[in-house]
Parts: C-alpha cells; structure tokens; sequence
C-alpha cells in the first residue's frame, strides 16, 4: 500500500466484502440497495441483514421476488405470470424482522416515511357529490343498479378463466374463451354503462374502450375502497365477512348499495381489467396490433391513465382470483343443525318465511392447508401454549364433510347483512371510517378490535343460506346457526387466503390464533389490542408495532415471528390482560428545521457512506484510512435490569358526544423500564416509537489482505494481535465508543436527561456516530444471583435477561432519547461497517451486541 496514496489494488483488496448503501430511483419508485463491488463470490452476496419468510403463506405479506426458507416452500408455485403491476407494499416486508431480534432491515427502515398508510384531508367535495350519485342515479357514475346473482355468475367465471391461464402457464387466456365483442357485451350489458362512441380506435367496442373505461371508473373517487392504504388492506375482510346489525334508522335512510355489494363490485370490476391485461402481456407488438387493433402507443397509455389506487385494485383481484374458488349449489333441506367451514357467515330470510329453495354461491379457500400450516408454523416460532391442541381442533374442523353438491366444510357462504349504511357509529370497531392505523408522526394510542372465539352451538330457529340479496338485513351469527366456526371475520380473512400485503397478516395470525383458543379468550376478553401487546400464560406478547415489545425483544428466551414478539418477563402488577401503550414520533434531527426523508437523499446516503468518505483514490493515503476494532474484552457487567414498569395515562375524552354517551374509553400505560447501576438505580423511560436496525453483514478481508490491515493497527486504538477480521474507516467517518455505564455518567442523580443531552450534542457538533459497547460480559450465566422484585411484585425475576442486561440498556435509553439505532453483532459485521451503515441511514448510534 503506497503511502502516497492508495493504487488501483489497494481498494478492492481493502474492501472486499465490505457492504456499499445506496437509493437507485427506478419507475418513479425510490430503492434501497446494498452491494458488495468487490467481491462476487456467492459467500459474500448471498447474505442479508433480513432472514427469508420462514413459511409459503406469509409470503402473501409482499409483492417483491423472494424465496422462503428450505423445506416451507410451495413447490409447484413458478414464476410470476401475466401483467406487471409494478406496485410494491411499502415499506418492504421483506426487512419488517431483522437478524438481530426487534430489528428491521436497511430498506424497511428506509421506506417507513413512506409507509402506506391513511392521508388525512382526502375527501374532496367530488368524492361527497359521487357517493350521492352512487345512491340516487348511479349510471350517471356509469354504474348499472347491482344485480349480486349477476356478480356472482360473472367472478365464478373470471376465476376459471384465470386457474386456466396458470394451469398453462399464460398460454391460455380470456381471448381464448370470448372474444373482445362477447367481453364487451357481458361488461356493458350487465355491470357498467356503455361509453360515447370512440372513433379514435380501429375497433369501437375492442379492449382499448374496455380497459380505458374500467380504469376511469375504478379511479372515481369516493365510493370505491382504496387498497394502497394499509387501514383498507385490513378493512377488507371485516366488509366481506363480518355479520353486523345496522342501525335501523341509518338502514331506513340509506338505500343506496352497501359496502359489500361495492366491495364485490369493485372486486369484479378489477378482475376484468386484470385478465384483459394478462391476455395483452402475454402478446407480441404485431400479435397485439393485427388481433387486437391496438397500437404500441394505445397499451403505452394504459399505464399512464393508471393510479396507485387502480393498481391494488389489480392486487386485490389478483388475489382473490388466485385463492378464491367459487361454486353454484343448491343447499340441502333445512335441519337443525348445519355444520360449515365459516357457514356463520350465510345470510338468508328467516326461516319463517316457506319459499322454494334458492341456489347459492360459495367462495371457498383453494389453499387452507397452506393458510393452516402457516398458522401453526407461527403459533409454533412465537412459543404459543397449547399450539398443538390448536392444531388438532382446527384441523378437524376444516376436514371435508361431505361431498358435492352438499356444501362442504370448506364452503365459505357470504355473510350478512347487505344494507349496512357506510358510517360507523361503533367506538370499538376497528378501522372503522373515522379511524386511521397508528402513524410514525404523531402520538397516538391504538383503537381496540373485537375478537370473535370460535363456536359450536345449537340453533335456536333452523336457518336457510340464501344468495346476498340488496333486501336481506336480518344479520345471522355463528351462534344463532349452530355451526361450527373458526372465530370472526380477521380469522376467515386469514383462511382463505385473503391477504393483501402489508402489515395485516400480522394482525389475522395472532387473531386466528386466539380466537380458536377458548383458555386465551376467556383470560383476556374479546376487546383486543393489535398495536399494544397482552400478558398470558407467564410471558409478554408484543406487537412490534409496539416498541416495549422492540425493546425487550433482545431479552434471551425472547421468540419473534411475523410481526409479533413474545418474552418471558411478566411487568409489575399485570396478569393476563392487554395493554395499550403511549408513545410519540422520534423528534427530527433539526428541530425546527424542515428535512427530507433520508431515501430522498440518494446521493448523500452514498456520499457519507463511501469507503473513502467521498474522496478519490489517489487522494486518499494509508494515514487516512484506521482500523476500527472492538475492545478485547467487554466491559464489565455492571448493569442489571430490574424491572418494567407500566404507568397509567390520563384517558383522552370522546369529543363526539354519541360516541361518549355509551362509551368507557380504554385505559392506556406509559412504559419504564428501571435499572440497578453501581449501588443505585436508573429509570429510563420508553417514551418515543423508535425503531432497531440491524446492522448489514459483511464478510472479512482474505488472508493475503491481512498483511496490508495489520500495518493499519498503528492509526487505530486497542491494538489486537493476530488475524484481523475487520474493513478500514476512513479517518472522516468519526466515531465515539462508550460502555453502558458511560453513557449514562455525569448526572449526579443517575437520570439521563443531563448526561445523555450533552453527550448527544457533543457527538453531533463533532459529526461522531455514538457506538454503545452492550456486549454480554464473558461468561454472564454465572455473573450472580439474581436480583429478587418485591414481595408485592408479579414481575418474572429479572434474571430472565440473561446477559442481555447491556443491551436493553442501550435500548430503553435510545427510546428514552428518541434515536434510532443500528444494533450490529460482534462476527457478523465489523465496527467500520456498523459506523458507514449508520451514517448511510442518518442513524447517530451504534449498539454492538
């Protein structure tokens, strides 16, 4: 190595398995990238900072290529076929777990200020005029009056189509079957009213006018359901299957179409769009041009007349396509006592009422077993107690029952009533039209949702199943039926495969899972908190949405799957109940000042992260560059966590005085986590929604590099003989290394508000990154006995930290401070890297555990 400066050798040699980050910007979409420019061996690239989804049904979370782990894989699924969407769930659910327990990836962090969730201020005085039209004259919206049995007919047969499409691979499309004529008598004969003549096109009633048509009016605002938005994703299921009473009044006021006859509309709608653009993507220019009399520019234009909102649209009947089955039978006579996968969900006249039978449609799940065995897989990773109790009760009920045309246990009839008014007057309804999920820019405390146990029971009056009429308003419920039911609407969701992608598969596991857990259910109530976490069975379960459960999630014996995170630590005073905790956004990097996002500043995410700090390579010499190392031995276990204390809130009032008048608004906790620090004790406070970044791998230098890093020992502190299995820094990449005891000295009472501000100051007037040394002492098992809770206490000894005790430290104190961390391990990544890794992300602190 030159000491005039660096040759063209000396980089790749340098750097060689060392991550680079940066934003690529591709269709309009920012991407965060890490690469490894020096070296291309498959050790090296084949690594992330994110583990693959551990089973084929949690892979409905994401639109993006991804493989599952080894042995949890869906072998006959190939590769994706038909139309690119070109729509991803943000941020990527790929990085929502890290390596590093209560962690996320690079690009998740990254793409949470881009997170797909509820704008306020949408509802523009087109969308109220269109909700009006849609009741009173809904063909001048170009809607036809719903007919559901022509609904019905028509999905069943766009899902034949499209299983024969993926039974041959794209080859076998809708062309294939009906001509652009026959679809477009069945679209504007039936469903929508048909367009001015266009005299623009070669073919006037071809798939130019069909597919501009159904794009203008799914992309009409107001009376459709908006899938980009996360609250939709998981509303869906609650609109298709949940049996609810109306309000009677509104139900007289209201004539208009309810939200499930415009959820299966839109769903219909959709689904022509989708398999007219498969057949078109599957076609060559000429094949397009010469069959369809469409010209390269018209099929150009269709994607620019396209909107976020039409897109999930394509999700969602792609979706519901791919999972759904849905049959024409005629239902058997009446007994007493029917028994039906999700048959609480059918809805018919009373029974009273002596008609002939009427034929009914079912949608039926093609894939329980895979919905079931990922259940199990989740119920398995997370620790759930009594999981394969679980499993055999569900898997009984799923088993078929019978053979057609009897309905089987499979069928999945739809639910009631019809004539539900599109408000809400429900407190604990669950994104319900006031309500919006819980942002990163405000504080907020979660809304609940109403869980629904699985019953069995007699019926009080036999009940017939009818098809979904616009006049059926009598709700029917699992207990009035007598069937044998899988819990509500968030479990059918799951079953069935209905999963949009996003954080909802979160939110139908562990609902599924206890809603067919009676012990669970009867411990801690139907009211549940899918943003909070709950005590049950000796161990805290936590939403990571939640960041106690992001916090403790570093505890040992700690277990974490698809978004939920359980620990074996019970606080003070709690036992098998919920809990609602309150917390704020991180404040910014530059109170008062506006900044950007940090995936909006491609470069300088580059820039403050490049091996030479932005400099070229013969301007950097060997005296610039240092080598980082971790102290040989880790400091002292002089910390000890105590204990996790959770304080009650003052309860907001109910400002809508109809709300108020019946409601007992829920009790939320501010969470603190206390500490025993050399003979005294320290409180940290787990105030602001902070987030854990794990750091990215990266890969040592080759043995013939070692020579070269070796002469670097003498620019870098704590020099350690031997292999070196570390990257350069350059000497502007500043950095401040502190054990946990440092971090907080200098406050005379232990409390870190003086100490941590002036530390935190310091290190950002001189550019520092702040590296917390919270390794586990060597052999911490046996580092003494365990600190004993009071005698009043219920909280589980605090020796269910393990040797962690450094590292929820480091933790409570960054959520006590508001600053993200990046949590980097000792084997996995180097210093340099963890320090160019944090500057990439605009992150000022380092955990190195």
């Amino acid at each position: 190595m030159d000491p005039a400066g660096l040759t063209e050798d000396d980089i790749p040699n340098l750097f060689a398995g060392a991550p680079l980050f940066s934003v690529d910007k591709i269709k309009g979409r920012r991407i965060p990238r890490v690469d490894f420019p020096y070296d291309d061996t498959l050790i090296v690239r084949d690594v992330s900072d994110s583990p693959q989804l551990s089973h084929e049904a949690f892979s409905s979370a994401t639109l993006r290529p991804h493989l599952c782990q080894v042995g949890h894989q869906d072998e006959k699924k190939g590769l994706p076929m038909g139309y690119d969407i070109n729509v991803v769930e943000t941020p990527s659910m790929l990085g929502a777990q890290g390596l590093e327990p209560g962690t996320v990836g690079f690009d998740h962090f990254l793409e949470i200020p881009r997170s797909d969730h509820l704008r306020l201020g949408e509802n523009d005085d087109e969308a109220i005029a269109n909700r009006e039209l849609l009741e009173e004259a809904p063909e001048k919206l170009g809607i036809k009056w719903l007919d559901q049995r022509l609904i019905y007919e028509r999905l069943m047969e766009l899902s034949q189509v499209h299983q024969a499409f993926k039974e041959t691979a794209g080859k076998t499309t809708i062309l294939h079957s009906q001509s652009p004529g026959e679809m477009y008598a069945h679209l504007f004969g039936k469903f929508l009213m048909p367009p001015r003549y266009d005299g623009s096109t070669g073919d006037p009633t071809g798939l130019k006018v069909q597919i501009e048509t159904l794009i203008r009016v799914l992309r009409l605002k107001g009376i459709w359901n908006d899938f980009s938005l996360v609250e939709w994703r998981i509303r869906f299921g609650r609109i298709l299957w949940e049996s609810a009473a109306s309000d009677p009044e509104d139900s007289e006021e209201y004539a208009g179409p309810s939200e499930r006859d415009m959820l299966l509309l839109q769903i219909l709608l959709a689904s022509e769009l989708l398999l007219r653009l498969d057949a078109i993507s599957g076609l060559t220019v000429k094949e397009v041009t010469e069959q369809l009399h469409l010209t390269e520019a018209e099929v150009r234009n269709f994607a620019s007349i396209k909107s976020r909102k039409t897109d999930w649209d394509l999700v969602l009947a792609r979706r519901f396509l791919e999972n759904i089955e849905i049959s024409e039978e005629t239902p058997a006579p009446l007994t007493p006592k029917r028994r039906g996968f999700l048959a609480a969900l059918n809805v018919g006249r009373s029974a009273e009422e002596e008609e002939p039978q009427e034929t009914e449609f079912w949608l039926r799940p093609r894939y329980r077993e895979r919905q079931l065995s990922g259940l199990l897989h989740f119920a398995e990773t997370i620790g759930w107690p009594r999981y394969k109790e679980i499993s055999i009760n569900l898997t009984a009920k799923l088993q078929d029952s019978g053979t057609p045309p009897s309905p089987s246990v499979y069928g999945t009839p739809l639910a009631s009533p019809l004539a539900t008014p599109r408000v809400s007057k429900d407190l604990n309804g669950y994104f319900d039209e006031e309500f919006h999920r819980p942002r990163p820019s405000r504080m907020s405390t979660s809304r609940s949702i109403q869980l629904h146990p699985s019953v069995t029971s007699a019926p009080a009056t036999p009940q017939r199943p009818s098809l979904l009429r616009r006049d059926s308003s009598q709700p029917t419920s699992a207990s009035s039926n007598g069937h044998t039911d899988i819990g509500g609407w968030l479990s059918r969701t799951y079953l069935t495969g209905l999963v949009l992608p996003g954080e909802a598969i979160s939110h139908f596991l562990i609902s599924t899972l206890l809603e067919n857990d009676k012990s669970a259910v009867t411990a801690l109530g139907e009211s549940a908190n899918l943003y909070g976490g709950f005590i049950y069975a000796d161990r805290g379960w936590w939403s990571k949405n939640c960041i106690v459960g992001r916090v403790l999630a570093t505890m040992e014996g700690s277990k974490e799957c698809m978004g939920w995170i359980s620990v074996p630590y019970v606080p003070m005073g709690f036992r098998d109940s919920w809990i609602d905790i309150v917390n704020g956004t991180a404040p910014p990097p530059s109170p008062g000042k506006k900044t950007k996002a940090r995936i909006d500043c491609g470069e300088k995410i580059e820039l403050d992260s490049s091996y030479l700090a932005g400099k070229l390579d013969d301007e950097v010499t060997g005296e610039d560059l240092t080598l980082p190392k971790d102290s040989v031995e880790p400091p002292a276990k002089l910390v000890r966590f105590n204990s996790l204390q959770l304080l009650p809130e003052p309860v907001a009032e109910v400002q809508d005085p109809v709300l108020a008048a019946d409601a007992e608004p829920p009790l939320s906790y501010a969470a603190q986590m206390a500490f025993d620090l050399l003979e005294t004790s320290v409180t940290l406070s787990l105030t602001y929604d902070i987030q854990f970044i794990t750091a990215w791998p990266c890969t040592p230098p080759s043995s013939a590099t070692n020579k070269k890093l070796r002469r670097l020992n003498r620019n870098s502190t704590g020099g350690r003989s031997g292999p070196v299995s570390a990257h350069p820094l350059h000497v502007a990449h500043k950095y401040r290394v502190i054990s946990p005891v440092q971090l907080l000295a200098g406050s005379p009472h232990l409390t870190p508000a003086s100490s941590t501000i002036s530390l935190l100051d310091e290190t950002a007037a001189s550019g520092e990154v702040l590296v917390i040394d919270a390794r586990p002492p060597r052999n911490s098992a046996d580092s003494g006995p365990a600190l004993k809770p009071p005698a009043d206490s219920t909280a589980t000894p605090a020796s269910a930290s393990g040797g962690a005790d450094a590292a929820l430290l480091a933790r409570a104190w960054c959520a006590d401070r508001g600053e993200h961390a990046l949590v980097g391990r000792v084997g996995r990544t180097c210093l340099a890297c963890c320090v160019r890794e944090a500057r990439a992300l605009g992150v000022r602190i380092v955990i190195r555990v």
